[in-house]
């Protein structure tokens, strides 16, 4: 038995599987870091696993960009009032925040595909240098945004229990501070109004105690009378004492009458005033308890989103930094992944079907350093295929229009030539006017 020891390099030196097919999930984790599938199809696993590697962080920042979002929508189209109640679900709320919330996930979910797939790999080596840094710093920022818009959400929910306890409190300070103001407010429109009403009513007061004295001293002059009619005082009898008592009295009793007839006019009035002064005060009473009940409406709305957010970093600033900057690794990790990698087979697949492509279209890259002082590196490109068509279709319309100018000059030469025989064909003979019938 003979046996063939024919040496053959593509059968014994690349036994290499590139034909294995890859599963739903490593294809979607490839269009996560916006890879080129048929590049990655003939490059070993190592690129492979490269490439799902970027694409399940892009795909992880768009779930937790789902999760804050859909989080941060509820927060704010939910109908949740009081910090730390034990409220139920508003269905409602929660549909419209998973929607949005979706929405956003696919927003940061392209976004970071787009910007994590526009980052080179720099020089190839595995040090990031200061140039490649410089050029990937636009994308750093909109990561960093990314980033911080992402782990806002999430601390607040991470930290809703402490969240809602120091929001109660801050509710209850806004309350106390409004109806404080409220009370002070208040206070000063009812003194106003109370100090009027008592000197209504001391006027009133002071009329009936005027009448009152007079009816006392008038009983007073009828006890003198009395006694001196009989005979308790003095000689008895009517005498000089019981007439200057009975006149007096008299002179009272005008007096009371007068005061009387006097406060029976003003009596109605008065009530009145004081009816008044008491309806305005009721009303200033129920003004007062309206602009409390806005109070507590307003202090219980004191906890949307922002305001969570404003207490999270007021009151626990290095957890709310932790967690951002956890965050904002997660979403600048790959762009730095990308500058860190050395260059692979894969990205020389993909620079050579970039080449493939302009030698197919006839694209010339070309370059040129001035190498004087100050000199500018010129970058261009040759488009030799579309020139090619700009020079064919201008020839093609350069000579329609010489065609058509030689077209144009035969035919005035030969309407000239008829003209010069036959002047007459040319000319319209006048018509002669009509005659009056």
């Amino acid at each position: 038995m003979s046996t063939d020891n024919t040496y053959d390099p593509k059968k014994d030196n690349d036994t290499y599987n590139y034909k294995e097919e890859a599963s739903a999930i490593r294809r979607f984790l490839w269009f996560c870091a916006g890879a080129d599938v048929e590049l990655l199809k003939r490059c070993p696993q190592s690129e492979r696993i490269k490439e799902e590697g970027i694409g399940g962080i892009v795909l992880a920042t768009g779930g937790l960009a789902f999760v804050s979002g859909s989080y941060a929508f509820y927060t704010v189209f939910s109908n949740h009032r009081v910090a730390g109640a034990d409220e139920p679900t508003d269905i409602t709320a929660a549909l419209i925040a998973v929607i949005f919330g979706f929405l956003w996930a696919l927003v940061i979910f392209n976004l970071d595909r787009f910007i994590v797939s526009s980052v080179s790999h720099g020089d190839g080596s595995s040090k990031i240098t200061w140039d490649e840094f410089k050029g990937a710093l636009p994308r750093l920022f909109m990561a960093l945004i990314i980033g911080v818009c992402l782990a806002t959400p999430l601390e607040i929910r991470v930290m809703k229990a402490e969240i809602d306890a120091a929001l109660h409190k801050d509710q209850i300070k806004y309350r106390e501070a409004e109806e404080a103001a409220l009370a002070a407010r208040m206070s000063v429109k009812k003194s106003v109004v109370e100090k009027r009403r008592e000197e209504v009513a001391k006027k009133r007061e002071a009329m009936l105690a005027e009448i009152s004295s007079k009816e006392s001293r008038i009983a007073e002059q009828d006890k003198v009378m009395n006694e001196e009619g009989n005979g308790k005082r003095g000689q008895g009898g009517i005498g000089p004492e019981y007439r200057a008592a009975k006149e007096l009295r008299e002179k009272l009793e005008k007096e009371r009458l007068t005061l009387d007839e006097r406060f029976k006019e003003e009596k109605p009035r008065l009530d009145e005033e004081i009816k008044r002064f008491d309806t305005e005060l009721d009303k200033l009473s129920a003004e007062e308890d309206k602009e409390r009940a806005n109070i507590i409406a307003q202090s219980e709305k004191l906890n949307g989103l922002m305001k969570r957010i404003t207490i999270a970093h007021r009151e626990y600033p290095w957890p709310s930094a932790l967690l951002s900057l956890l965050l904002i690794i997660i979403e600048v990790a790959p762009i730095f992944f990308k500058m860190m990698l050395e260059k692979g087979p894969y990205e020389l697949l993909v620079e050579n079907q970039k080449r493939i492509v302009q030698a197919k279209y006839a694209i010339e890259s070309h370059s040129h350093i001035n190498t004087e002082p100050g000199g500018v590196h010129v970058v261009g490109e040759s488009f030799h295929q579309a020139e090619l068509i700009s020079n064919f279709e201008i020839g093609n319309l350069g000579v329609e229009k010489a065609l058509t100018d030689r077209i144009q000059e035969n035919y005035e030469r030969n309407m000239m030539n008829q003209i010069d025989k036959n002047p007459d064909d040319f000319i319209e003979p006048k018509k002669s006017p009509a005659k009056d019938s």
